[in-house]
């Protein structure tokens, strides 16, 4: 599977499934990294799905962010995507909990702001699912 699952406590979630490459045989080389995406949120009494397109930059960048909240330090870190779909921001305390805050958003302009709370337990999990989907969907070299 291609999901990357960020995880609160109450078991809620936003899930990211990676469908594939946007565009199989790209013509021009930029276009080699963009991924069709399928973001979900589970927040309880709130839930929804939105279609989106992310780099394979933006997962690295992604993986950034969230092994650099692994340390036993307090931190602070923040994603977004290129596109906008999806921006993050991670707090760390120096015990090791953690708050994600988030907003999802459409095409239509809507958006959906979540709060996910944890500890750094929850990360590593999504850590080892998102270096799969890393492996899987490599930067593309055209040419």
């Amino acid at each position: 599977m291609n999901n990357i699952t960020l995880r609160g406590e109450f078991g809620r979630t936003i899930s990211i499934s990676i469908l594939g490459y946007l565009y199989e045989r790209p013509l021009d080389p930029m276009d080699a990294c963009w991924l069709r995406a399928s973001i979900h949120a589970d927040l309880g009494a709130f839930q929804g799905r939105i279609d989106a397109t992310l780099s394979t930059y933006d997962l690295n960048k992604l993986l950034g962010v969230l092994e650099g909240t692994c340390a036993d330090a307090a931190s602070v870190e923040s994603f977004q995507a290129d596109e906008e779909a999806l921006t993050l921001r991670l707090e760390q305390d120096q015990a090791g909990r953690t708050e994600l805050t988030g907003v999802l958003r459409g095409d239509e302009g809507n958006a959906l702001s979540f709060c996910l709370k944890g500890d750094r337990t929850f990360i590593q999990d999504t850590i080892t699912e998102l270096r799969r989907v890393i492996q899987a969907f490599p930067t593309k070299r055209e040419g």
